[in-house]
């Protein structure tokens, strides 16, 4: 798939792909059009979204890659000892899942659901580890589930809000992100994600409120800030756009991403539509 007449680089148009199916996220990668400043510490990077922000409380976890290793090896020690224990295949999913063995974790979570099928904490893991591996429409199933048996978990309802713009269904994944920030009133990564669903739907002035909802809490991260920036740059706002972008991307590559924006801006067909083109070509 091309895009006639904006003459983007293959490795532009790569991070394009990228950029609508990693963009739903409450944690950092910094990556716009350019792959560069994209971190490669967050847990789910590029999926549609991570599904999940990092909790506070029993299920923190932690964020530099040997952390997660280590979480994997001290988990599936407490799950060969008693693969029964719900605990413990909560916990060696998850992190088997932070670490990208993803069809493992979907292994011992099958498993665990299978023995413990009323579980919302389980069925909401299972859900993510389908979706994280791109059986998204099964994953989106067991996310139902699992806010089905535990209403007002924020945390498992942005998840479904993710499985459901990877399905295209960015109207109930909307419906979904509003219900976590009933639960979870302004929480930026809800935001976030919101933002980037109605984006998705072609709706750049919501995506633009929510987004500059999001950047100006304390907990806001350079993701978001990136997310408005390229939001901002698709609305042919690109001073307003370099000004964020600038904030966490070194020069080059700020000008880069405005250049890329600016030759699609240039465009006959809407910007927009490539950009959704180009997601369906995934």
């Amino acid at each position: 798939m091309t895009l006639p007449n904006a003459n983007i680089s293959a490795a532009g148009l790569s991070a394009l792909k990228a950029r609508l199916r990693a963009g739903l996220s409450g944690l950092a990668i910094a990556l716009v059009l350019s792959a560069c400043a994209a971190s490669q510490n967050a847990p789910d990077a590029g999926a549609l979204g991570v599904l999940e922000q990092a909790p506070q409380g029993p299920d923190t976890f932690f964020q530099r890659p040997e952390d997660f290793v280590a979480q994997v090896a001290y988990w599936g020690e407490m799950y060969d000892r008693n693969p029964r224990n719900a605990e413990a295949a909560l916990n060696y999913g998850r992190n088997l899942r932070y670490t990208k063995r993803l069809s493992d974790s979907i292994a011992v979570l099958s498993k665990a659901v299978a023995a413990h099928g009323d579980d919302p904490l389980l069925l909401a893991e299972y859900g993510k580890a389908l979706t994280a591996s791109g059986r998204t429409g099964e994953g989106a199933a067991y996310l139902a589930q699992a806010n089905e048996r535990q209403a007002g978990n924020w945390v498992t309802l942005s998840a479904q809000g993710v499985a459901l713009d990877q399905l295209g269904d960015h109207e109930q994944a909307s419906a979904k992100y509003e219900l976590a920030l009933s639960a979870s009133p302004g929480n930026p990564a809800i935001l976030n994600n919101l933002a980037l669903s109605r984006a998705l739907a072609g709706d750049l002035d919501a995506a633009e409120r929510h987004l500059r909802d999001a950047v100006i809490t304390p907990q806001a991260s350079a993701q978001m800030r990136q997310n408005l920036a390229l939001v901002l740059g698709l609305k042919g706002d690109f001073a307003e756009a370099r000004r964020y972008a600038a904030i966490d991307l070194p020069p080059a590559v700020v000008e880069e991403n405005i250049a890329a924006l600016r030759r699609l801006r240039e465009n006959q067909d809407s910007p927009w539509s490539q950009l959704q083109a180009l997601d369906a070509a995934q």
